[in-house]
């Protein structure tokens, strides 16, 4: 069994290796400009379908508009926990974007998990507040899980990009192996 799952994952990392799901990572070439042409018509495509799930998906392809795409998927589901871990990580990783809201509905949906309070942790970090830094870390500490949803979101926008695949454009995410690679 153990050996069929091995074989399985072998074909799948072969395969998605052959899709064009991954963005490239050479200077700008025409794969890489098809790529962004790509993304910016996929998050058009997902912005008509108005759904959470197509809404942040759109907010993870997106170069610009991710946090607030993020939030908007918030607001129509706001007991998703990976739709608020996303709203959350795009917000930190997006200068200029104050998190404390994001932070706040991540600890909302879902209390035990102390992931949420990393991007305060990162601040204080930066900031060298070490009385901050350890009260955190104690919270974090004394939590009973620690999820990074990884794994739900994948499906999330692997499911997400299955379902719209007849309103994406053909060239990326046109198989569940592209798709898949695409997620991860």
């Amino acid at each position: 069994m153990v050996k069929r799952c091995w074989l399985v994952l072998v074909v799948l990392l072969a395969h998605s290796a052959l899709c064009s799901a991954k963005p490239p990572k050479a200077a700008p070439s025409a794969e890489t400009n098809a790529y962004s042409a790509w993304k910016t018509a996929a998050v058009r495509a997902l912005l008509e379908r108005a759904d959470p799930h197509s809404l942040v998906t759109a907010a993870m392809l997106s170069s610009n508009d991710g946090p607030d795409l993020a939030a908007r998927a918030s607001e129509l589901a706001p007991d998703s926990t990976p739709i608020a871990w996303v709203r959350l990580r795009l917000c930190a990783v997006t200068a200029g974007c104050d998190f404390r809201d994001a932070a706040t509905a991540m600890r909302w949906v879902d209390a035990d998990n102390p992931a949420a309070w990393l991007p305060t942790l990162a601040v204080a970090q930066k900031e060298k507040d070490t009385v901050e830094i350890d009260r955190v870390l104690l919270d974090m500490a004394l939590a009973k899980h620690f999820d990074l949803y990884a794994n739900p979101i994948a499906v999330l926008m692997f499911d997400t990009l299955k379902a719209a695949s007849n309103e994406l454009p053909r060239n990326y995410a046109v198989t569940d192996a592209c798709r898949l690679a695409l997620a991860m």
